[in-house]
């Protein structure tokens, strides 16, 4: 079967899906985490949006229980979008010139960092960023080195699919946006194309703007909820130390990033 597969993308697909099969097997020695009992039952009642997060993960979580119950399908789900993580992280290795060696040690630190693991091991929100954080990004690289600018196009769609997903992914178009910006890779930005992604995004979002708009913005009085009764405000360097304690050993590959 590998044969069949380019060889540029063999280590790749293997890698990933060397990953989604771990997860898938590992990811059912426990029951059901009671946010995913939520949000299938939220999905069974399909909205533009939900109080506490948008539709994506709630209908992935309904999908994955119309033939009944199903514990390994539920799991199959955030298994998929972490090997699909791992297949795109080593694209974009291979993208700016890694070798084998890069390939396999980047797979190894996006599939053992705590926080990364955890979003693969059960169904929530943060999953599909999983795999479609890293392909905005390496979409964006390739429009860095020439690629075609309708590109914009695709990035337009999945940023719009990743708004219904989690609304911080907002936060990360930002810093895409303000370190393009910064530097002379800004002439990618300059195309109708950009625009013409940017429509598409929004009008992918907007529904469930609107939604939002039509309660009163639940999302906006949860998050200020969170924030004076569930969320501690802590300094910079015990924010750092957290993030270190979130990547555990591998914390050496991105601080010195």
């Amino acid at each position: 079967m590998l044969n069949r597969i380019p060889s540029r993308i063999r280590i790749p697909f293997l890698l990933a899906a060397i990953a989604f099969l771990i997860h898938l097997v590992c990811n059912l020695h426990y029951g059901f985490h009671g946010d995913e009992l939520y949000f299938i039952i939220c999905g069974q009642h399909p909205q533009w949006n939900y109080v506490d997060q948008p539709l994506v993960a709630p209908l992935l979580a309904a999908a994955s229980q119309m033939f009944g119950s199903s514990l390994v399908l539920l799991r199959a789900v955030p298994a998929l979008f972490a090997g699909a993580g791992i297949y795109v992280t080593c694209l974009t290795v291979l993208e700016l010139g890694g070798a084998a060696y890069a390939q396999f040690l980047s797979a190894i630190v996006v599939f053992f960092l705590p926080v990364l693991t955890d979003f693969g091991m059960k169904l929530h929100t943060d999953m599909v960023g999983l795999w479609s954080w890293p392909l905005l990004a390496l979409w964006i690289v390739r429009l860095t080195k020439g690629a075609n600018s309708r590109l914009w196009v695709p990035i337009g769609a999945l940023m719009g699919v990743s708004i219904l997903s989690k609304y911080s992914v907002l936060f990360f178009a930002a810093a895409l946006l303000v370190g393009l910006l910064l530097t002379p890779e800004r002439r990618i930005l300059y195309s109708r194309w950009f625009v013409v992604g940017a429509l598409i995004s929004a009008i992918i979002a907007l529904p469930s703007f609107l939604w939002q708009v039509h309660y009163g913005y639940p999302m906006l009085e949860l998050l200020r909820a969170v924030q004076h009764g569930k969320n501690v405000i802590v300094g910079p360097m015990a924010c750092l130390g957290q993030q270190v304690l979130l990547s555990g050993f591998l914390a050496p590959f991105w601080t010195s990033a």
